[in-house]
């Protein structure tokens, strides 16, 4: 008992000696925080060593007493530098109950981002403070958390991850505190990126200006198609009336357009917004969403403006071309032949549009981590018409994703399954009768219609016939990936692909072979009149 008796002595001691030599280095200093804040932590220690030694209490009076003091004096020291801490650090932490209600602790930049907030507050009256839209969403997934039906891990991903409200952007991260498996407390932490994201966005306006002007330079007839196309689908997807499965494949297909063009920051935007939104009921964006793709696409339209209005007044053709021409008039060809010819010079090459597709398609499976594939183009000179084709060339990127996400397999896939490397896709435009075949084929592993007809059952799709499969693959929501990944996994690409097709009075084919390749083919009409043709291929 004496030694318990001598060590808790000692311990408070130890603890009177730190606050007073710290209250002391104040003093020569000058009163500060620190000193003021462990004020009442040395007030209660100082009455029982002061005492100290004056009788001699009963050991088991004691040793109680100086336990207590010594537990509430360490409490006191604990809670004063914990407070410090709080109110110096530039981030918001605060903590929460099971319930969602706050408790006391959280630091002072906190509240000067949300005001005061009352007694009695919960999580989502913190979020309503700083994005008003996402109240309703935080409180239903809090319920969700604290029913605890899903794992917690996945509960708390359910949450919003970041805030924006009036140009400012905070990013909130959640870390359980369990005991025995019990959620005891979330800790949830604010940071206000506003800052790193407008260092980022300006820097992702000056790469995506270059560009943009690079594409100007090197494409004139694609960079027109791009900007009309994307100026539609911005003020499409922005609008207040946009919602469901519409606005999903204008925003996903203003996502890759974006990228195949080399508009990382808009794509990364579009992104970002589509992780937002993935499982969002309905399906639409919110007021400051559609304001932060607006400001995106503003800046951007802002600086290409004086370019814009130089360049549309000018024609771009080949030398090999401006040749034909010259020759067919120095040999005095017919008025027809001549005018077939300068209407050509109008018409933008496929071979242009295929190099920038296998471009396209060789960075997404470098990105994917594969090895660059073997890749043949074919435009059999064919030329078409920028306005009538504009809508489909914006959603062709979605065949490049999906076939550099499924149909290209790895070396060691490849190796194992007796196939020789690089993989191989071919690329290619051509004319039969009244109508265009843009065709896409690759020797990868096919296509598993087992796994297509299970996936169509789960989602009351028919699935009875090979052309019921085809039909499930270019449906809404629809994919075989089971995660999510910037370039696919969504299920809205080739949905979106369909409806450019459809609107053309088109149709699709698709041949594939399970670990012999898959063969896509997207026939198009020249006019408005539709072709008919068969939609499989066996």
């Amino acid at each position: 008992m004496l030694t318990v008796m001598l060590a808790g002595t000692a311990l408070v001691l130890v603890t009177w000696w730190a606050a007073t030599t710290h209250a002391a280095r104040g003093a020569r200093r000058g009163p500060s925080a620190v000193g003021r804040q462990l004020q009442p932590v040395q007030a209660a220690l100082e009455e029982p060593i002061a005492h100290f030694g004056e009788h001699e209490p009963e050991p088991e009076a004691a040793v109680p007493n100086i336990a207590a003091v010594v537990r509430e004096g360490l409490l006191e020291l604990r809670n004063a530098e914990l407070r410090l801490i709080l109110d110096a650090v530039d981030q918001g932490f605060v903590t929460v109950q099971p319930d969602g209600q706050l408790l006391p602790e959280r630091s002072k930049i906190l509240e000067q981002w949300t005001g005061e907030l009352p007694v009695r507050a919960y999580i989502w009256d913190v979020v309503e403070r700083l994005d008003p839209s996402a109240h309703a969403w935080t409180k239903h997934a809090w319920l969700q958390l604290q029913e605890g039906f899903l794992p917690l891990p996945l509960a708390l991903s359910q949450l919003p991850s970041r805030l924006q409200r009036d140009g400012r952007c905070w990013d909130m991260s959640c870390y359980p505190v369990s005991k025995s498996e019990a959620l005891q407390r979330v800790v949830v932490v604010l940071t206000d990126v506003s800052a790193a994201l407008e260092r980022q966005r300006a820097l992702a306006e000056q790469g995506d200006f270059a560009v943009l002007v690079e594409r100007l330079i090197g494409f004139r007839h694609g960079y027109f198609e791009f900007w009309n196309e994307a100026t539609r689908l911005v003020a499409s997807v922005s609008s207040s009336q946009a919602a469901g499965p519409e606005l999903r494949r204008n925003l996903h297909t203003l996502k890759g357009s974006s990228r195949f063009v080399g508009l990382l920051g808009l794509a990364a935007v579009c992104h970002e917004l589509e992780d937002a939104t993935h499982e969002r009921e309905p399906y639409r964006l919110t007021d400051s969403e559609r304001e932060r793709l607006r400001a995106a696409w503003d800046a951007l339209r802002q600086r290409m403006q004086p370019l814009l209005q130089t360049a549309r007044g000018s024609v771009e053709f080949a030398e090999d071309d401006f040749k034909r021409l010259e020759r067919a008039i120095h040999e005095q060809a017919p008025h027809e032949r001549l005018q077939l010819l300068l209407q050509r010079l109008l018409l933008p090459s496929t071979a242009a549009r295929l190099a920038a597709a296998k471009q396209h398609l060789l960075e997404v499976c470098q990105r994917l981590g594969k090895s660059p594939p073997e890749v043949t183009l074919l435009d059999h000179d064919l030329r078409l018409s920028s306005a009538r084709f504009a809508n489909f060339w914006s959603v062709f990127v979605h065949v490049l994703n999906n076939t550099a996400d499924h149909g290209v397999e790895s070396d060691a896939v490849r190796l194992s399954s007796g196939k020789s490397l690089p993989a191989k896709v071919q690329i290619s435009t051509r004319r039969s009768a009244d109508s265009v075949l843009v065709e896409v084929s690759d020797d990868g592993p096919g296509i598993d219609w087992s796994r297509v007809a299970a996936r169509a059952r789960q989602r009351n799709l028919p699935f009875r016939t090979r052309q019921e499969l085809v039909n499930a693959l270019f449906s809404d929501a629809f994919s075989l990936s089971d995660d999510i990944s910037e370039f696919s996994g969504r299920g809205v690409g080739l949905a979106a692909v369909k409806s450019a097709v459809s609107a053309l009075g088109g149709s699709i084919e698709v041949e594939s072979e399970l670990g012999r390749g898959t063969k896509m083919c997207f026939r198009l009409a020249l006019d408005d009149k539709p072709t008919t043709a068969p939609t499989e291929r066996l």
